[in-house]
């Protein structure tokens, strides 16, 4: 008496069977005879003799694989689940890509006005949402970790820090916004300039910018930068070096607020107990004032 083969999964070899993979297919997969498997699917109620409507062809699936079609539009092209293309893919050795590979690989043959029109739609399907705060954060996580610099001035500055012993961080993610320069004892250091940070919506995000910064334990140093000055004078690293200290011997402060000119003087402070934190636009024309 022939010894009856117990087959597991069965409830899965039906799905792929329903996704089109020929029992034959399933059979060779699992090292079993076609008979082991068309009577498991009898015990299930599974008719395993129906014509197949678009009969899958193993060795075309692996060719398309191979010359760059994904998995879904191999599915698409024989009507049949993701799942069962899979299949004979794991069944022939092939593996799978993975979504970064595969988006690699669908780019490379692409024109490039075929990626410029797929970046027009996907600017035209993205104008006027808002991103979420969960994506903002992270983004700015994803900044911080490519590092560098924006500006000349950022390097001079993390520079001159760095000769007196003070350590930065280019780029420092804070929640959701990125900061140009970071200390250990969460000074937040930001270097302005141009007409860019103190006028329109730049300058009406600044209070917001600051009480979120505050809120989240930092302090806050903002540089301007003027045509006038060809670089960062030593003097602001100075200035951080001094408010550096004093925060490393007492901790708890915190939510303060500092405007420099590039220079090194003082233009304006405030803190997180302020109704108001001075406008970028008034602390930037006493600076001029004063030059």
């Amino acid at each position: 008496m022939t010894r009856k083969i117990k087959i597991n999964n069965v409830d899965d070899l039906i799905r792929q069977y329903n996704g089109g993979v020929s029992t034959k297919q399933i059979a060779e997969n699992l090292g079993v005879s076609v008979n082991t498997i068309t009577r498991a699917f009898k015990e299930r109620g599974v008719d395993s003799f129906r014509k197949t409507k678009n009969p899958i062809n193993p060795d075309t699936v692996c060719e398309m694989f191979n010359s760059g079609k994904s998995v879904n539009h191999i599915s698409k092209e024989f009507q049949v689940s993701r799942g069962a293309i899979n299949t004979i893919l794991r069944a022939n050795n092939i593996q799978i890509r993975n979504v970064k590979d595969a988006s690699v690989l669908f780019t490379s043959t692409l024109t490039q006005e075929e990626i410029n029109r797929k970046v027009a739609n996907a600017h035209i399907a993205c104008r006027g949402r808002k991103a979420t705060e969960t994506e903002l954060i992270k983004k700015a996580f994803t900044i911080e970790t490519k590092g560098g610099f924006n500006s000349v001035y950022e390097e001079i500055l993390s520079k001159n820090l760095s000769d007196i012993g003070i350590n930065t961080t280019p780029q420092k993610a804070i929640g959701m916004y990125n900061i140009d320069l970071a200390t250990n004892t969460k000074i937040a250091v930001e270097i302005f300039g141009g007409n860019w940070h103190s006028t329109g919506s730049a300058a009406a995000r600044f209070c917001k910018r600051c009480k979120y910064l505050f809120d989240q334990g930092w302090n806050l140093i903002v540089i301007w930068c003027d045509k006038s000055f060809e670089s960062v004078s030593v003097l602001c690293a100075e200035y951080i070096s001094t408010i550096h200290n004093a925060i490393s011997t007492d901790p708890t402060i915190v939510g303060q607020y500092w405007m420099l000119g590039c220079d090194g003087q003082l233009q304006a402070t405030g803190s997180l107990n302020d109704d108001h934190i001075p406008l970028i636009v008034s602390a930037r024309s006493s600076f001029r004032n004063n030059t």
